[in-house]
């Protein structure tokens, strides 16, 4: 079995970056709670090293956080 190499902040960040760009198309946020959004991906990430979790993390707080535009 092959260890997989975990993502590096900066990769991980960018990874988040564009899944978010995705997600939240079309959407309002406010400024102060992108953060939040970027947070529940790195915790995502470091609890289950799994992307998928972090795209679902994602939309759960972009669902809580966004309104349509």
């Amino acid at each position: 079995m092959t260890k997989i190499k975990p993502l590096t902040a900066k990769k991980l960040d960018a990874y988040i970056s564009d899944a978010y760009r995705v997600i939240a198309q079309g959407k309002m946020i406010n400024i102060m709670d992108i953060g939040k959004v970027f947070n529940a991906g790195r915790i995502a990430y470091a609890s289950t090293m799994d992307l998928a979790q972090v795209d679902a993390a994602l939309a759960e707080r972009v669902k809580l956080l966004c309104f349509p535009a």
